[in-house]
């Protein structure tokens, strides 16, 4: 397994949330409103409780409020931190994913069975101006999504979903919105991360092994224990993972190790 750690100069300022690609290219906010990137920062000019920081794929900044009781909770800033619209994704924000020019935002239990909104769905799609596509529990109604405890972008078109209460991995076309769902193996029943490398999934920290990592070959259906690493990570593709430090972050590599 290796490992790639970036430290930011970011003075006495703490991280709350990053999102990188595999090659280290990074969004990184901080507690201070400051958004750090390869090419310097900026200062959003408001602050947004719990949140969560990704790239939309026209270099624009999309910030979300994880929990919320108002009407918004998304905010899209330009690279100078100049808010350009803010839309609703509902509470309980567990992941987001910017894919195939979609917004994925997945929930967590709280947010499922809370407030009126997109977060009852257990995972939804918006596009980039953030009119809602898409929920997985309105489009199909069982097994019902009460958690999605990780997800990760799966080749060119689509994301793969971990899903509570059955365990249930679900492979969503973001160009169709065609669900399949596949039961999982018990070696890593609640893993808290996802990567995908072909047809090998790698998942990390479950109920029972919380640093430990498993590859799954769903073509030989099988599972192998491998390496170990600190819960807390999210998963990028093609069998990486982030892992996010107070001022720095790390990009590591677990593909092959299956």
């Amino acid at each position: 397994m290796e490992v790639t750690v970036f430290d930011l100069d970011i003075g006495i300022e703490t991280l709350l949330d990053v999102d990188s690609d595999i090659a280290g290219n990074y969004l990184a906010l901080t507690n201070e409103l400051n958004v750090f990137s390869n090419y310097g920062h900026v200062k959003l000019p408001f602050a947004i409780t719990f949140p969560i920081i990704r790239r939309l794929e026209d270099h624009r900044i999309l910030v979300i409020a994880a929990r919320t009781k108002g009407p918004e909770n998304a905010h899209v800033f330009n690279l100078e931190g100049q808010l350009l619209y803010s839309f609703l994704v509902g509470d309980g924000v567990q992941d987001v994913l910017v894919h195939r020019n979609k917004i994925v935002v997945s929930y967590f239990d709280e947010g499922v069975m809370g407030m009126t909104g997109p977060n009852n769905s257990g995972v939804a799609v918006f596009d980039l101006d953030g009119k809602l596509l898409f929920g997985l529990n309105d489009t199909y109604k069982q097994p019902y999504v009460l958690d999605c405890y990780c997800m990760c972008k799966h080749g060119t078109n689509r994301v793969l979903l971990y899903t509570y209460t059955d365990f249930i991995l679900y492979e969503l076309n973001l160009d169709t919105f065609e669900v399949t769902g596949t039961d999982t193996p018990e070696a890593f029943v609640g893993a808290s991360a996802i990567s995908s490398n072909a047809n090998q999934i790698f998942f990390h920290a479950s109920y029972h092994h919380k640093t430990d990592f498993f590859c799954w070959n769903r073509t030989t259906d099988t599972v192998t224990m491998f390496s170990h690493y600190a819960p807390g990570l999210v998963g990028l593709p093609n069998g990486y993972f982030l892992s996010i430090g107070e001022k720095s972050f790390a990009i590591i590599d677990a593909k092959g190790m299956g």
